[in-house]
């Protein structure tokens, strides 16, 4: 405990000392307000014994007031002539003892009142955490029932506080009969969930569940912290596709080097028997040649999309005659019709509008 002293009045200050000293409590006495006033600055007394001869003493009060409200403030001497505050006033010549004993008593309830106030920020500091926190903070009683529910609960699953306050917690969950009853038993438990939100859209959420040591007034017995994790997954489901897109990339690459070299002999094999088919008129040699240089060209443009799609590349439209289009399929398929024996023919008819 500490008893601060303030006045010019030595015999009245010593003999305030020491009736306290004789009561085991310790008190510093100051003759200057300014003294006064840093030593309450570096460490606030419990109580302040104020002279009322000193006219800046209620700049001292003042002082330790707005540092130490729980703090318990007595003058000595004449009652102010003008004083808003309703401190209790000692008259000189006074009796040491009788009020060293009844600022022991004072500086006693000083400090259970400091420890309320203390108590009471910390509540507070953690209730502002609590309701800053990104995270949903969720407290529950033993069989589930939702008794609190912080703004990023609100946030995180569309409910309002009043709107779920009172309800169970497996309203929000997917598979209810499996999630808060395996997560509900031993200290702690963290999962990976599924939730519902109030829309009625999946979520996914990091959840853990822990047992309150302490239950408390309000039947709290389980507090739950949840934390969207729905967006981290779908980037990931984003990231493995990439790298299968890559794989397939790579994989192309190697099927392009390893089909372009044989389709290259026979595309080059292909126009070697044209020639040939040329020179010797033979028309159904030459058709076949033909044929032959349509399917490496059909064969070289895949393997140039599958390249193109593993590089990302734009697709990209050319112009191309119809009849081209409509004479290869026939072509392919002739050979088989023939041994048959089909005779294929296709007649084009073209209509300007």
């Amino acid at each position: 405990m500490s008893i601060l002293v303030l006045t010019p009045d030595s015999e009245a200050a010593r003999s305030l000392c020491t009736a306290l000293a004789r009561s085991g409590q310790a008190a510093s006495w100051e003759i200057s307000p300014d003294r006064a006033t840093a030593r309450l600055r570096e460490k606030p007394p419990l109580v302040l014994v104020a002279d009322t001869s000193i006219g800046a003493h209620p700049t001292v009060v003042s002082e330790l007031k707005s540092g130490a409200p729980w703090a318990r403030v007595f003058l000595i001497g004449e009652q102010p002539a003008a004083s808003n505050d309703d401190f209790p006033v000692v008259p000189k010549p006074f009796d040491a003892s009788e009020l060293a004993q009844v600022l022991v008593r004072e500086g006693e309830l000083a400090e259970l009142d400091r420890s309320r106030h203390a108590l009471r920020e910390r509540l507070e500091g953690l209730t502002l955490l609590v309701d800053e926190c990104f995270e949903a903070i969720i407290g529950l009683s033993a069989d589930g029932i939702v008794l609190s529910w912080n703004p990023g609960a609100a946030s995180l699953y569309g409910y309002s506080a009043e709107e779920i306050i009172g309800r169970s917690i497996e309203l929000l969950d997917i598979e209810p009969e499996r999630t808060f009853a395996q997560l509900a038993e031993g200290e702690r438990r963290v999962a990976e969930v599924r939730r519902r939100h109030k829309s009625g859209r999946e979520i996914r959420v990091l959840l853990s569940v822990s047992r309150v040591q302490r239950a408390a007034k309000d039947g709290i017995h389980l507090a739950e912290v949840s934390l969207d994790i729905t967006e981290r997954r779908e980037l990931e489901r984003s990231l493995e596709h990439a790298e299968r897109l890559a794989a397939i990339g790579r994989i192309a690459a190697g099927m392009a080097h390893e089909i372009n070299n044989p389709l290259a002999v026979i595309g080059a094999s292909a126009a070697y028997v044209g020639e040939i088919a040329t020179r010797l008129g033979d028309a159904d040699l030459l058709a076949a040649a033909s044929d032959i240089e349509v399917a490496v060209e059909r064969i070289g443009s895949f393997v140039r999309h599958i390249c193109g799609f593993a590089r990302r590349e734009r697709p990209h439209m050319a112009d191309a005659p119809v009849s081209t289009a409509l004479d290869i399929p026939p072509r392919m398929g002739r050979p088989r019709p023939k041994d048959r024996p089909v005779q294929v023919r296709v007649a084009l008819s073209f209509i300007n509008t």
